[in-house]
């Protein structure tokens, strides 16, 4: 049995590990609140829950990690805040060894032929994983959708699956 971990890496993101018999879980990205020196609150990926889960899940065959980078039009701390936590959470991965690979968005989103609005994972994800169609029920669950997506995605990299895949099926093998 291969398990694939995919990686939402964003403070609103999720770990997916999902193996080759269709069973799939998720974890949020565990964060931490903290106090700026403006003395607003921010959120940030907490590295020791983070190093923790997957510590936890040393059975994992390979992690496929969303690769982040700033964009036209974000602003310095949204730059940095995607940067900080791209940074945490692969240094993370690197600290417990195991293997990984960068994918950017849009190859995984092309693989499995997400729709290309904002809640295209979510709808793609229930679409692909019927049997947890309630990880992906709310709107802020689209971290969740992608980290699955993105493990799908490695799965098939693997030579695991093909595109076709329906976790019922796999599930009832």
């Amino acid at each position: 049995m291969t398990v694939v971990l995919g990686v939402d890496p964003g403070v609103t993101g999720a770990l997916a590990w999902l193996d080759t018999n269709g069973r799939l879980e998720i974890t949020d990205m565990p964060t931490v609140e903290l106090i700026t020196s403006a003395g607003g609150k921010r959120r940030y990926v907490n590295p020791g829950p983070l190093i923790e889960h997957l510590q936890f899940y040393r059975a994992t065959d390979a992690v496929y990690l969303e690769r982040q980078w700033g964009q036209k039009g974000d602003g310095t701390i949204q730059a940095f805040g995607i940067g900080d936590a791209f940074g945490c959470v692969r240094t993370a991965v690197m600290a417990t060894h195991l293997s990984y690979h960068l994918v950017a968005p849009g190859t995984w989103k092309r693989w499995v032929q997400c729709p290309p609005k904002k809640k295209g994972g979510l709808q793609r994800a229930r679409e692909l994983f019927p049997a947890y169609a309630d990880l992906f029920k709310r709107e802020k669950d689209n971290g969740r959708a992608d980290a699955a997506l993105i493990a799908l995605y490695g799965l098939a990299q693997l030579g695991k699956v093909k595109l076709k895949w329906n976790v019922e099926r796999a599930a009832a093998r």
